[in-house]
């Protein structure tokens, strides 16, 4: 799996001298049932759920990556985030 960090992520992250990236896979409700979404957090994942992700690393960050996304079996992910005033969001795209 190719992985790509946009260049304006990279650079906000190492301005917050953060080193991990958690994408998640969660259901998100709509009026179709569950539809699964990447779900993107500048963090570690939490300590007793760190078996249910994969590290990888990418431009000196750590990326760990749901299993579930892995079954999936996408050739590229790429991350990248938006800021509007005060709030970031995070994003993953499985291509």
């Amino acid at each position: 799996m190719n992985i790509k960090i946009d260049h304006k992520l990279l650079a906000h992250l190492k301005e917050k001298n953060a080193e991990n990236i958690t994408i998640s896979y969660k259901g998100i409700p709509s009026c179709k049932g569950l539809e699964f979404d990447p779900l993107v957090r500048p963090s570690l994942p939490k300590e007793e759920k760190i078996n249910d992700y994969s590290l990888y690393e990418a431009e000196g960050i750590n990326i760990y990556l749901d299993k579930y996304i892995e079954v999936l079996k996408p050739e590229e992910l790429y991350i990248y985030f938006s800021k509007v005033g005060m709030t970031e969001n995070y994003f993953a795209q499985l291509s």
